[in-house]
């Protein structure tokens, strides 16, 4: 039986209706999902989100994420290893330029199935800061063409900050649950991490992120991803 037409929020918050197959913006759960659209040769889309209480020593951050009917991570046209797609930023005052805190996400790049791109993916954890350099943290399958087109993930990231400047033992732990697996499987486990507050004594915690965003390997055509249930919590106690 055929629902009807579902509303759909873009990232500019315009409403849309869905259209007809193939692309189909039905929601994860209830009516309504975020539709995050890379118009062909477009790079950049983001949602933003700020926290009203950044006084934490971590954070919670989980959404749904539908991988598009017709996902196809492409090579970085001015070729090299540019091809790094983002997927997550938190960061504590200023989101470029040094404050004194770290900057921590996940990104994602293109990945060979039997020796050959065929526009799979695999992601990857990234932590910035002054006492480490960004370099890519880790290599966990991310999107597999064509087996995942269409499929609903859940990811569920908890960072925590250092205890104290110098104590290097903050951490990023990444878990991940396809819509048809009953567990959670943990992709990343960074332990002891060099993970800082900013240096302003209003920010004591992360400010603001965003999901998705920056495309350095633009998709050839329209390209939507969805995403629901998005929860974020703070981390309270050690």
């Amino acid at each position: 039986m055929d629902p009807g037409p579902r509303a759909v929020f873009s990232q500019d918050q315009v409403i849309d209706v869905r259209p007809d197959e193939p692309r189909n913006w039905t929601a994860k759960d209830g009516d309504l999902s975020v539709k995050y659209t890379y118009p062909a040769g477009s790079s950049w889309v983001e949602q933003r989100f700020k926290l009203a209480d950044p006084g934490m020593i971590g954070l919670w951050v989980a959404w749904d994420m539908r991988v598009p009917l017709n996902y196809f991570h492409n090579q970085n046209p001015s070729g090299g290893v540019g091809d790094n797609q983002k997927l997550l930023r938190l960061w504590t005052d200023k989101y470029s330029g040094s404050d004194g805190g770290s900057k921590v996400g996940l990104s994602f790049r293109r990945s060979k199935d039997n020796g050959e791109y065929r526009g799979s993916s695999y992601y990857f954890a990234k932590i910035f800061g002054p006492e480490t350099n960004g370099g890519d943290k880790g290599n966990v399958r991310f999107i597999t063409v064509p087996d995942d087109l269409g499929k609903w993930m859940r990811l569920v990231v908890k960072v925590k900050f250092q205890s104290a400047p110098g104590a290097g033992n903050g951490s990023l732990e990444v878990w991940r649950k396809w819509e048809d697996q009953a567990e959670f499987t943990k992709d990343f486990e960074y332990l002891n991490q060099p993970i800082t507050t900013s240096n302003s004594k209003d920010i004591t915690g992360f400010a603001a992120g965003y999901l998705l965003g920056y495309a350095n390997a633009p998709y050839t055509v329209d390209t939507d991803f969805l995403i629901d249930n998005f929860e974020i919590a703070a981390l309270k106690e050690q």
